[in-house]
Parts: C-alpha cells; sequence; structure tokens
C-alpha cells in the first residue's frame, strides 16, 4: 500500500488535490451513500472512494475505474466500467474491464475538459539503491528526425547542460545522427547503434537485443576493441554476462536504467555479480510497447567512471534511433507488399492511413485486359517462352495502370484486372482508366516489336473498361493480402471484354464509362446490349488510339445508321452501312449491324428489339 497524489482539474478553471492510501476507486457520487459531491469517501469496505462527479453529471459512471500500486511502485489504473472506455490524455485508451501500468504519474479524462492526474506522492524505495533512472519518458521513435542536420538536437529533451558541455553534446550528436540516416534496406543500422554507443558512453560492450513473445534475438554485439572490423575481441572472454536483472526492469518500467556498483548498496541478482556500471535504454514500437533494449556495459579497469546522465540520454536516443529503424524497415515491407497491388504514390498514401483498405461501396472504373490468341501463342513458344511472353507484356500493361494511379487487382491466365477510384478517392477514375487503354496499346507496338520473330500470330489484347459504385477493400485472409472489387460494374467490365470479339473491335466502354469523359478520348456508339447474367441494358462505344476524317466521317455514318436500325428504318440502315464499307469494308461493327439489318428486312420479328443480346460470357 502507498499513498497517491490525485489532482482533478475542472472545466471551469478550478482544482483540487488531495493525498489517498490505495486502493481507490473513482467514480461519480452515489447519494444513497452519504457521499460528497467531491473529493474522497473513506467509508468503503473496498478501499477508499474518490468522487470526481457530482451526482447530476451522469456522464461520468458511478463505478468508473480503480488505482493501486504495485510491488515495482508503479500505479496501476483498472477500467471497471463494462461499457465505457477510459482514456489518458497520452496513449490509446484503456478497454473496458482492462487494465494499464504507469510509471511515475498518469493523467486521465473523466468528462469534457475535466481532468484527474495521479502521480506518487513521495519517491518510491527501490530494493536495490544501484540503480537510477533518467527522469524523463524516452523520445517517441516516430518523431526522431530522419533528416540530416540538426533535427535530433532539437527533438531531444533538455540534458541539463553545464559549463563546457555544450561542445561535447554536439559531437556525441554528431555520432549519433549517422545512425539516424542510416540505410534499413539490411540491418546494418543495428550495428550501426551498437558501434555508436560504444564511442558515446566509453562502453566496452553493446548489445541490441530484440525480444519475441518469451524469446530474444541478439541483432548485434560489438566490443571495444573490435569497432574497427571484424577482429576478434579479448573483451569478449572477460565480459559478464548480461543481466536480466537489468532488462527486465526496462520491459517492466519503460525507461532507461543506469546500473554502478560506486552507489550504494547491495548487489542485486546474480547476473550483476560481476557488472561494474551498465546502462539498458527501451526500443519502443509505434504504440509504446518495449519491444527490445540498446544494453551496454563496462567492466575493465579504463573504463571505470560514473555514467553521466548525457551519456545514458544519447545512449537512450540512438535506443530510439533503432526503433525507427525497425519502423521503417516495417514501413518498406508494408510498402513493397502494397506495391504488387498500388503505384509507389499510392502505397506509400496507404502505409500512412491503412483505413484506406477499410471494405467500403465507392465509385470506381474496373478495367479487364485479355491477350488474343493466347493458346495459338503459348503453343508455339512452348511454356518456358510462353512465362516470358506473359511476363514481358504483363510488365508493359502494369506499368500503364501504375502511370494512371490505378490498382492491379489480379492476374488471371492472360487476363489483368484493374481499377480506379479507391482505395484514395479519385473523382476522375473514368478518365484515368481510358488513359491507361489507350497507353496500353501503345505499349503493345513494343511488345509486337520484341517478339516479331517469335511469335507468328498478330499480338493483340481486347480491353472491356465499365464504371459505377463497387465494394472495394482487403478481401484477402489472415495470411495473405488480397485487395479485391466486388459488384455488378466488375461482372459488367468482364463481359464488354468478352464482347470485343464479338463485335470485331479492341476495347469496348460502357456509357457510365464514356458519359464521364467528355470529348477526351475517340469513341462511336456501337450497340445497345444484353449479356448472359446482366439484368440490365448496357450501351457500349468502342474507344480507338486516333481519329481521322475518315473515322469521324465511319462514326457518323455508323450511328446515324444505327439510329435507323433502333427505330426499324431497316432499309436507311443498309443504305448507310453500305457508303461505311465501300470506304472501309473491313469495319467489322458494320458488316455486323448490316447483317441485323437484312436479317430484319427479310424476315420481319413481330416482337423487334433494338437491344442485341450476346449469348456468350
Amino acid at each position: 500500500m502507498m499513498s497517491l497524489k490525485f489532482e482533478l482539474f475542472r472545466a471551469d478553471g478550478t482544482s483540487d488535490v488531495w493525498t489517498i492510501a490505495t486502493p481507490v476507486h473513482v467514480g461519480r457520487q452515489d447519494p444513497s451513500c452519504s457521499e460528497p459531491a467531491s473529493g474522497p469517501f473513506e467509508q468503503n469496505p473496498r478501499g477508499h472512494r474518490l468522487i470526481v462527479a457530482a451526482a447530476i453529471n451522469r456522464d461520468v459512471p458511478r463505478y468508473f475505474f480503480s488505482v493501486d500500486d504495485d510491488d515495482e511502485g508503479g500505479i496501476v489504473v483498472r477500467n471497471q466500467h463494462p461499457q465505457c472506455e477510459l482514456v489518458p490524455t497520452l496513449g490509446g485508451p484503456i478497454s473496458c474491464n482492462g487494465s494499464r501500468r504507469f510509471v511515475g504519474s498518469v493523467e486521465l479524462m473523466i468528462r469534457e475538459r475535466t481532468t484527474l492526474r495521479i502521480s506518487n506522492s513521495q519517491p518510491t524505495s527501490d530494493s536495490s539503491q544501484l540503480y537510477r533512472t533518467l527522469n524523463s519518458q524516452p523520445l517517441d521513435p516516430m518523431t526522431i528526425s530522419m533528416q540530416i542536420g540538426d533535427d535530433l538536437a532539437t527533438h531531444a529533451p533538455d540534458l541539463g547542460q553545464g559549463p563546457g558541455q555544450g561542445q561535447e553534446i554536439v559531437h556525441l550528436l554528431q555520432q549519433v545522427l549517422p545512425v539516424i540516416r542510416e540505410s534499413v534496406t539490411t540491418d546494418s543500422f543495428f550495428r550501426a547503434a551498437a558501434f555508436a554507443a560504444v564511442r558515446i558512453a566509453k562502453l566496452n560492450r553493446c548489445i541490441v537485443r530484440l525480444f519475441h513473445g518469451g524469446e530474444f534475438d541478439d541483432r548485434a554485439e560489438v566490443f571495444e576493441d573490435s569497432t574497427s572490423g571484424e577482429a576478434m575481441s579479448r573483451l569478449r572472454q572477460s565480459a559478464p554476462e548480461v543481466s536480466d536483472t537489468m532488462i527486465n526492469r526496462v520491459r517492466k518500467r519503460g525507461l532507461t536504467q543506469i546500473f554502478d556498483t560506486a552507489s550504494p548498496g547491495a548487489l542485486e541478482g546474480a547476473s550483476l555479480a560481476n557488472l561494474s556500471q551498465a546502462v539498458a535504454a527501451p526500443i519502443l514500437d509505434k504504440d509504446r510497447r518495449v519491444v527490445g533494449v540498446l544494453y551496454g556495459d563496462r567492466w575493465t579497469d579504463l573504463s571505470m567512471r560514473p555514467f553521466s546522465d548525457i551519456e545514458a540520454k544519447l545512449v537512450e536516443i540512438l535506443a530510439g534511433a533503432v526503433a525507427a529503424g525497425m519502423a521503417r524497415q516495417s514501413e518498406e515491407r508494408q510498402r513493397s507488399s502494397m506495391q504488387v497491388y498500388f503505384s509507389d504514390r499510392v502505397a506509400k498514401y496507404i502505409v500512412d492511413n491503412e483505413s484506406l483498405l477499410d471494405a467500403k461501396e465507392t465509385d470506381v472504373s474496373v478495367m479487364f485486359c485479355d491477350v488474343r490468341k493466347f493458346s495459338s501463342i503459348s503453343k508455339s513458344l512452348g511454356p518456358t517462352g510462353t512465362v516470358s511472353f506473359m511476363q514481358d507484356v504483363f510488365t508493359v500493361l502494369s506499368e500503364c495502370v501504375e502511370r494512371t494511379d490505378g490498382v492491379l487487382i489480379n492476374y488471371i491466365g492472360d487476363e489483368l484486372i484493374a481499377m480506379w477510384g479507391a482505395p484514395d478517392s479519385q473523382p476522375d477514375h473514368a478518365f484515368r482508366s481510358l488513359s491507361t487503354a489507350v497507353s496500353m496499346f501503345a505499349g503493345i507496338e513494343e511488345i509486337r516489336d520484341r517478339w516479331k520473330d517469335k511469335v507468328c500470330e498478330p499480338i493483340r489484347i481486347g480491353i472491356g473498361v465499365n464504371s459505377g459504385t463497387a465494394a472495394v477493400g482487403n478481401t484477402g485472409s489472415r495470411i495473405k493480402f488480397q485487395y479485391g472489387v466486388f459488384g455488378n460494374v466488375v461482372n459488367v467490365a468482364s463481359r464488354l471484354q468478352s464482347a470485343t470479339k464479338q463485335f470485331g473491335v479492341d476495347c469496348l466502354v460502357s456509357s457510365n464509362t464514356a458519359g464521364q469523359t467528355g470529348d477526351n478520348f475517340h469513341t462511336r456508339n456501337l450497340a445497345t446490349i444484353s449479356v448472359v447474367g446482366i439484368p440490365e441494358d448496357i450501351i457500349v462505344h468502342q474507344l480507338v488510339t486516333e481519329s481521322s476524317d475518315n473515322w469521324q466521317r465511319l462514326r457518323s455514318l455508323y450511328e446515324a445508321a444505327l439510329d435507323d436500325y433502333q427505330a426499324m428504318r431497316f432499309a436507311d440502315a443498309i443504305q448507310k452501312l453500305g457508303q461505311v464499307l465501300r470506304n472501309d469494308p473491313s469495319d467489322e461493327p458494320s458488316m455486323r449491324l448490316l447483317g441485323l439489318s437484312v436479317e430484319q428486312l427479310r424476315h420481319p420479328s413481330e416482337n423487334f428489339s433494338p437491344v442485341d443480346s450476346l449469348t456468350q460470357k
């Protein structure tokens, strides 16, 4: 049992201070128990009560949370309410029925603009006088600057500079900064941190130790007499055991610990028996959990001198640099996995805002792109050649998607699926999708040139694009990430890609997409179609990459003929389509519409529909 200091700061600027022995139960006034409207109430069999709100303030639970101490002198706060979270002013909330340990002090939100600060009312007595702890909290690793310059000195707390210490601090910081700038593509920054700690704190040895549950992994171990290379260390032979006691104190308290046998008191723990001085600083993750320690010690006569606070603080900053490096490694790994689906710009954006991957409904444009006559091509190239060919094709097509910040949803056989409009909002997603389609056709020209001596078939692609509302998000498992899209908009895009074969064109675009792009692309209205599995009729447009006077005439005549056909003026439609085919006899959509018009003129249908039914998927 110990006494804690409670300071209640109210919205109106008033405050109260009480010192109360633990345990303490905090909450709203209970009038039935003759409790005061504010302050301690000692007639409770479970311990002291602290009233922080009058009975009328029903937004504060009556029995909100309890405060106790532990054997290490820490403050243990337990949320006793089954529904309300308890929110510290720093750090995440304490869940219902959850608890958290704090060192030194904690400030908790009671209600709007009302907080309760809890702190040790007197210095805690430690079972060993051999330790001391730096008074300040370790730096948040996410705030440590990665820039070259003096940012670290700006972020570092006041180290109690005395006369002549300013230049020493600057000199030591200059040795810390290279570690922060060290590349994290490898684990070199672990070793760089250990080297720097040995130099800065005049250590005989430094270890970077990371925790994995109940196990640990020493990622670097550096001795003073081997810092210049890989030479064998003589100090290794005389090195004492690493102090588990010291490391456990850091893990429990989250604070830098300093051990010095010059201090009064008795040795604590067998692992400290041969140790003279040691310092251990916590390596924190983004949630400020201790995931490792930077541990350094001295045991030779030449190094026997007390640790200064400056040295200990800079070791602590180096531990923060290691933590920052680990965070950067994690971001790089996450970004690399994201780059399978997203452009580099979008991947970086998602790493900073993971909520973008949450499932949601949004407006998107979806593309299906298929390689024509793939079976014939693969037969001529063989398995190995086919893999090389498709890697080349998919690389070119994927680069087109990335240039417009699209999402690569999947590769299925000889087909690529892409999307625009998510996870980051893109109001011009339709424009991006058609721009990509145009660049894909240009890219296929390069493929043709590279493979002309190996592929006898003409290399072509077919593209279908549709826009609309879809459900998007991470649809994968906890084992494998998979960004997916679901909805009718996807099915239509797939059917349009398939329908390009039946119309004899390279790209079909729904009116939902074409209607959002204005006159920025060269399109013509081909037909109104119905396809298997899609309940709505779809107006489809052909997209071409280039326009000419001949194309403009062809489009005008064809669209006029389509109007005639849909109005059952079949003779007029035939006459116009004849003009189209005289100038461009290879125009397959005109030949198709001509055949339909002639059939209706010769064998009129009693139930004629201008909607063109496609029976193939």
